[in-house]
């Protein structure tokens, strides 16, 4: 196998997609920035804690059943066994169907009950959630069939959600119930036509899911349940306990800053999604020399998209705040520096659950999101009474930091595959200094922010391509080595 023109066609591939991922992850940075200007941090501490129980319903209404249904589908997709793969897809959509309409009817009472004045946050985030968990398992399928408009299309909701908003300011319409509703329907709206062509292609291949397509789902699948509930507790976890153990306030602070930092990770995340199913198809030809090639490869790949923007992010903190979210978010300023390790050390590990997938090793993904919620649940309980927000704040990088620790460690000992240690280093070195940099430059305005901004990108950039030049190929992802173990 040539793994040269292996890395030219993946990265092809992911740049051919990432633009309509940027639109979308600059659409959902827009909409946080815009709703919290408007609405003030109070306001924008309820709003968010509806975002971030949508955000943990979508992961609780997946039930995991999304990336059991890409482990298998990708499988038989490379070996054409037809019949297989659309039986997997009938079958995870039945029980998508049933166990979340039971799941949201309880949840959706039970927050009524006992919700109190977050009842309807609550109440919408979960069905906003539930009708999400059906885009990301259009999405599964889109990509198993390699048919990335698609792709592109039912996971566009922000950029919808974007356009309806700034439709809505111009006409006066603003309001939290209209937020509310806006972000409920968007996803559904682009799922009608992939679902539609989705159903049609079952109807026709009469594809009936038979009763070992369910054996093998609960086999793998029961791990993924496990792993669904455990990153449901532990998603958004600060948010919610900022915002149950201080105040509407001091969570739109968190908030705030927390916004801004949502754009580090999701191309990487986006990265790991589009590598899994290539993970899968080196396990399954028993290729361990491809195999290594396109982990090193996506985790360089990644680090080197996390480092600038994080780093960049915590040098530019004070213009972002004081021109972009305004006075009233002055408490925010602070975090910057804590989300960006976070965000860091999440872009560099992103890749590590689908090489355990990859492997049929679910169980480990599911220690390691144990271990990380566990450290995140006490730290948040014993750091925010004594520090507040900024508790919280350190609370996420130390069980991120586990998180990474325990992912890298199991990934050499069991599989005996190593990240690049020397790039992904070079990289956060090369961050730090442009972060420095950034931050020594005079100048306060929105005629400072963009020149800052370009400044910091070409200083960054321009340090990867001389390192790749005079100190070896192998900085810049087209350039990279597959050979050698620790680099």
């Amino acid at each position: 196998m040539n793994h040269s023109t292996s890395a030219q066609v993946f990265l092809k591939r992911f740049w051919q997609v990432a633009f309509f991922l940027l639109v979308n992850s600059a659409s959902a940075f827009l909409i946080n920035l815009l709703v919290a200007r408007w609405v003030g941090p109070r306001a924008f501490g309820d709003f968010f804690f509806f975002v971030s129980t949508a955000i943990v319903s979508t992961i609780l209404f997946d039930f995991g059943l999304t990336r059991t249904l890409l482990r298998y589908s990708a499988f038989h997709q490379a070996r054409g066994e037809l019949r297989h793969k659309l039986g997997y897809y009938a079958a995870v959509l039945r029980l998508k169907i049933l166990i979340g309409a039971g799941v949201l009817a309880v949840a959706f009472g039970l927050s009524q009950i006992w919700g109190g004045s977050l009842r309807w946050e609550i109440s919408l985030g979960l069905l906003t959630g539930f009708i999400i968990s059906f885009s990301q398992f259009l999405s599964a399928v889109a990509q198993t069939e390699e048919n990335y408009t698609a792709y592109n299309l039912v996971l566009s909701f922000n950029t919808l959600r974007l356009a309806i908003i700034l439709g809505l300011a111009v006409g006066g319409w603003i309001s939290t119930g209209s937020l509310y509703v806006v972000f409920l329907t968007a996803p559904l709206l682009l799922g009608l036509i992939p679902g539609w062509r989705l159903g049609q292609d079952l109807a026709h291949a009469a594809a009936v899911p038979e009763a070992h397509f369910y054996g093998k789902i609960i086999a793998f699948g029961k791990w993924m349940i496990v792993l669904s509930v455990l990153e449901t507790l532990h998603q958004r976890l600060d948010v919610i306990l900022v915002r149950w153990l201080t105040s509407a306030e001091q969570a739109g602070y968190y908030a705030g800053a927390l916004a801004f930092f949502g754009v580090v990770y999701l191309l990487p995340s986006f990265l790991a999604v589009l590598v899994y199913p290539r993970f899968v198809a080196a396990v399954s030809r028993k290729d361990t020399a491809g195999l290594a090639h396109e982990y090193r490869l996506s985790t360089n790949v990644m680090t080197m998209i996390a480092v600038p923007l994080a780093l960049g992010l915590a040098a530019l903190a004070p213009d972002l705040i004081g021109n972009v979210l305004g006075a009233r978010y002055a408490a925010s300023e602070p975090l910057f520096a804590y989300f960006a390790a976070y965000s860091l050390m999440l872009g560099c590990h992103l890749n590590s659950g689908g090489l355990f997938m990859a492997k049929d090793q679910p169980y480990l993904i599911v220690f390691i999101v144990g271990c990380t919620l566990g450290v995140n649940l006490a730290g948040n309980l014993l750091l925010i009474p004594r520090l507040g927000i900024q508790g919280a704040a350190l609370s996420l990088c130390l069980a991120t930091l586990v998180s990474w620790g325990l992912s890298w460690g199991l990934i050499m000992t069991r599989y005996q595959l190593f990240p690049s240690v020397k790039h992904v280093a070079g990289y956060i070195l090369l961050g730090l200094v442009m972060a420095i940099v950034v931050r020594a430059l005079p100048g306060q305005g929105w005629g400072w922010l963009l020149p800052k901004i370009m400044l910091g990108g070409c200083f960054y950039l321009g340090s990867v391509w001389v390192l790749d030049r005079w100190a070896g190929r192998g900085w810049l992802p087209n350039h990279f080595k597959p050979s050698g173990a620790i680099q």
